[in-house]
């Protein structure tokens, strides 16, 4: 798992994440581009997934 993800790609990510949700209903543009930007990032598929659903009202535990 990686220590940090870049920061350039990161801000990329999320205005091509903002692009695709004017063209695809409900967030899941958002949702695709993010899960592939993850993945790509080297995030197993299980972990990105989880970062990508889960609602931003319940944070996960941290690793000790």
């Amino acid at each position: 798992m990686p220590g940090r993800l870049h920061p350039g790609r990161l801000v990329a990510a999320q205005f091509a994440a903002s692009a695709a949700n004017q063209v695809l209903p409900a967030g899941l543009g958002a949702g695709a581009v993010s899960l592939r930007f993850l993945i790509r990032c080297g995030i197993p598929v299980a972990g990105a997934v989880t970062a990508v659903a889960r609602p931003p009202c319940c944070p996960l535990p941290a690793d000790s």
